[in-house]
């Protein structure tokens, strides 16, 4: 049971990280190419969206390797994974009870809050 749950953690702490590589990736694309809109750098350098993705692509490939071999954020990772595997979630039944009871009460309170609001809209309407 252990070796497997060894292996089930490895392969969702990778998902996490590529999946985080790939928003860093995408996050830094977007800034080249925001810079390129400041600064006219299209205009200026030829080819400019292929090498914004090219240098993209390695900044998100690089995070991926630099946390991946990171002894500590591996560490890190190992003991968030443990953590969650610890977590009781609630079944589906309790948790579309508690939903259906917190749109409620905030429904509620939206009502009540909009009734003082427009009492008070009221009383200031007479006042002035």
């Amino acid at each position: 049971m252990g070796a497997l749950k060894e292996a089930d953690s490895s392969k969702w702490i990778n998902t996490l990280i590529v999946i985080g590589a790939c928003i860093f990736g995408y996050v830094f694309n977007a800034f080249l190419l925001q810079l390129s809109e400041w600064f006219d750098l299209e205009a200026k350098v030829p080819s400019y969206v292929l090498i914004s993705q090219i240098v993209s692509i390695f900044i998100g490939f690089g995070s991926f390797l630099y946390v991946l071999k990171n002894k500590q954020s591996a560490g890190y990772l190992q003991e968030v994974y443990g953590e969650l595997t610890k977590v009781i979630w609630p079944d589906k039944d309790s948790t579309v009870k508690l939903t259906i009871s917190i749109v409620i009460g905030v429904a509620i309170s939206g009502v009540f809050l909009s009734l003082v609001d427009l009492g008070i809209k009221e009383l200031l309407n007479l006042m002035y």
